[in-house]
């Protein structure tokens, strides 16, 4: 692994996302609810756009978010299929605005806090 290059991979930026979407998470309004979905969408976009500048600097390129996943899972051993199912969470809270995608990401949120934190934990190890 290259890891002068690899270094330009921005962990502190996820580490700091992963600390609002802890505060976040515990919502008991509407502002807070709206507040969580974006910390989620956030966190999700950090999470594959890291993902692939750690590829890249391993050589390998990848487009979309799902072949980033399915590449980190080969490489840096993640659970593709739960990131497919944030990825569904995120489009539903970002595109389609759907009044139940609050329920869904609640029950989601708790896996994707964990996953996201485990992924940090990745890209710190592979970083030293």
């Amino acid at each position: 692994m290259n890891k002068e290059n690899y270094e330009k991979v921005n962990i502190e930026q996820l580490i700091k996302a992963e600390k609002k979407l802890l505060q976040f998470s515990k919502m008991q309004n509407e502002a807070e609810e709206t507040a969580v979905i974006k910390a989620f969408e956030y966190c999700y976009e950090l999470s594959w756009k890291a993902l692939k500048r750690a590829l890249l600097h391993e050589g390998i390129e990848t487009k979309s978010p799902r072949e980033v996943f399915r590449k980190s899972a080969e490489k840096f051993n993640i659970e593709p299929q739960l990131w497919f199912d944030f990825l569904d969470m995120r489009n539903m809270t970002s595109h389609t605005y759907m009044d139940n995608a609050i329920s869904k990401l609640i029950i989601l949120l708790p896996s994707f806090k964990k996953a996201f934190s485990e992924l940090i934990e990745v890209l710190q190890k592979n970083k030293n």
